[in-house]
């Protein structure tokens, strides 16, 4: 019995430890948004859809395309599976950049 509960218990544990990855895998979060002028923003869309203005503390789908429009912009993403990397998105130096 005492062996029963313990191969319980470390199931449970795993399922719910890849279930937390699985969560938060393929996403990413903006943690800074910088510009140095007023002309411009930064924003995403997933697939064909409308662009949404980005802000501090979004989660943004890692398929997803993200707008920099101003030269002077730059976004800061971590992705949520690895917070301690940053990945930064500056603007182009003319016209728009979707990556």
């Amino acid at each position: 019995m005492r062996q029963f509960l313990r191969s319980i218990t470390i199931l449970a544990v795993l399922v719910v430890a890849a279930g937390m990855g699985f969560a938060q895998a393929g996403t990413l979060k903006c943690v800074g948004l910088y510009s140095e002028t007023s002309d411009g923003q930064v924003s995403y869309r997933v697939g064909g859809g409308a662009w949404i203005v980005m802000k501090v503390g979004d989660t943004i789908p890692a398929a997803a395309e993200i707008r920099v429009n101003v030269s002077r912009d730059w976004v800061e993403l971590t992705p949520s599976n690895n917070p301690n990397a940053v990945y930064e998105i500056d603007g182009p130096d003319s016209g728009e950049l979707v990556k």
